[in-house]
């Protein structure tokens, strides 16, 4: 196998994975095809339309496996698992170097007694990696210092060094993406924190590592989340870099449409990509679901991968 390769793990089957991916799949021209290896239930596959011609594909089973249509189930849960790890083995061992991974249901992992909350927690906890996570759509580039924490758990998370190594992370993905310009940091704090008066990280821990980090790039802030975006505009930023979760992602799916964000996780020694929705269990097996997060994500895999 030549290592320009792209691995894709369907994700879970009793969700919006599948048809996503067949959907997706039946979009891409034959030059991306050719060069795509799908890892999921061929059984559910071909419920969803699946035809071999689309692409390569490894057949992973469990057991006597049924479509419990938007259910939670550990089956489910250990058919997703068993994909996306067999797509990261093959990342490992230099076979593929990207993947492309559907949603999977964090639940049905735990039902399963699969003990990582999510993809990115794979990669922290068996790769022994510190990874990026950014989203990308309708123009904007914005990535995280924080990842999938309890808010009570974010300030304990923070470090001068931490938020050098994302932010230098956040600056080499924007180069590859070709795209120049200021990195705007948020502040943690209402206020960004007013001086210490209510909240000290972004005195001791956010200005401090920007200060050092001026000195290889263009960044400013910190600046509350409720103007940055504004500012990344007017600015015509390059990108943007959040303290944690929700204060990106609750803005951003609310004024993008959530199924064309694509995300990239940058740090690995491969290239991950998916959308950043979730397995719709509300519409999944209804022919309902927008496919384009997992297109736009299979071709963005290509695009890095060039």
């Amino acid at each position: 196998m030549t290592n320009k390769l792209v691995a894709v793990s369907c994700g879970d089957p009793n969700g919006i994975s599948y048809e996503i991916t067949v959907k997706a799949l039946k979009a891409l021209p034959f030059y991306y095809r050719k060069r795509i290896i799908l890892i999921g239930s061929k059984e559910v596959l071909l419920k969803a339309n699946f035809k071999p011609y689309l692409c390569d594909l490894i057949d992973v089973s469990c057991g006597n496996f049924k479509v419990s249509k938007g259910k939670i189930d550990k089956n489910a849960g250990l058919i997703s698992f068993k994909s996306f790890q067999l797509a990261a083995k093959l990342a490992r061992d230099g076979k593929i170097s990207a993947i492309v991974t559907a949603p999977i249901s964090k639940e049905a992992w735990l039902e399963a007694g699969i003990n990582y909350l999510g993809h990115t927690d794979y990669f922290c906890k068996v790769l022994k990696k510190e990874p990026l996570m950014s989203f990308h759509a309708g123009g904007i580039n914005s990535a995280l210092i924080t990842e999938h924490l309890p808010i009570s758990k974010v300030s304990s998370a923070l470090s001068i060094e931490k938020i050098k190594r994302k932010v230098l992370l956040f600056n080499s993905i924007l180069k590859r993406l070709k795209l120049k310009g200021e990195i705007l940091i948020s502040a943690l704090n209402p206020h960004c924190g007013e001086n210490g008066k209510i909240g000290w990280e972004e005195e001791r821990i956010i200005k401090p590592a920007i200060r050092l980090l001026k000195n290889k790039m263009r960044i400013s802030g910190p600046y509350n989340s409720d103007d940055i975006f504004k500012k990344y505009f007017s600015q015509k930023a390059a990108g943007m870099i959040f303290i944690y979760h929700d204060q990106l992602l609750g803005i951003l799916k609310n004024i993008v449409n959530p199924f064309e964000i694509t995300h990239i996780t940058w740090g690995l020694d491969f290239v991950r990509t998916s959308p950043t929705h979730g397995t719709a269990f509300d519409i999944a097996w209804q022919n309902k679901a927008d496919h384009l997060g997992m297109y736009n994500s299979i071709i963005k895999a290509f695009e890095l991968n060039s």
